[in-house]
């Protein structure tokens, strides 16, 4: 559940010390950039919900000329933790968060997450092709090569150690080590929709 959002008369938004204090021990975020991230959210979003149709929005501004709406859910997808149907501060501060400062690991699994279209545990074939797909219509490309579903075949043939024809979160572990921008375009984007929320203040 997100935390209730104080938004002023004239949009000064504010929030309480114990806030603060439990957004701090969550990212590692001084006062200041919680803070200020804080304002921003609530200027851009003043119910303190993100919804489908502003990442949508966010989207069609970063590319006016691609198609992003079936990669922009993804993404929702990826940031929306509990899976509600909205991004309030909590999920966008803590996907923030891992963006800029998270390790390794951290944004290995929110990026499985975003190839789990399904969200069983499992990569499959058809994910990866789909997510590929889906990146090349936003302008951003993972692979040289635009046979998608080739490549997806290709990749999990070589990463599936255990043969039962897709990827468990360590077998795609290996994969992104291998082959960086799997895990690097996604953080490219989210980070720029930082950047355009950004942009209110």
């Amino acid at each position: 559940m997100g935390q209730e959002m104080s938004v002023g008369e004239e949009g000064d938004a504010s929030m309480s010390p114990a806030e603060l204090k439990d957004f701090q021990g969550l990212t590692c975020f001084s006062e200041d950039d919680i803070l200020h991230w804080y304002r921003s959210f609530c200027l851009k979003f003043p119910d303190g919900k993100m919804g489908g149709d502003d990442v949508e929005k966010l989207y069609t501004a970063l590319f006016p000329y691609g198609t992003p709406a079936r990669f922009r859910e993804h993404v929702f997808r990826m940031i929306d933790a509990d899976h509600d149907g909205e991004i309030d501060f909590r999920e966008f501060l803590t996907c923030l968060a891992v963006v800029m400062n998270g390790n390794s690991e951290q944004k290995l699994r929110r990026a499985f997450c975003l190839y789990d279209v399904d969200g069983d545990g499992f990569i499959t074939e058809d994910e990866l092709s789909v997510i590929f797909q889906q990146m090349q219509l936003t302008g951003r490309m993972v692979l040289a090569n635009p046979q998608h579903a080739q490549c997806a075949k290709n990749i999990v043939g070589k990463f599936d150690k255990d043969g039962d024809g897709k990827l468990d979160f360590e077998e795609f572990s290996k994969l992104a080590k291998t082959l960086p921008p799997i895990v690097d375009t996604i953080y490219r984007d989210v980070d720029q929709e930082r950047d355009n929320i950004d942009k209110t203040t």
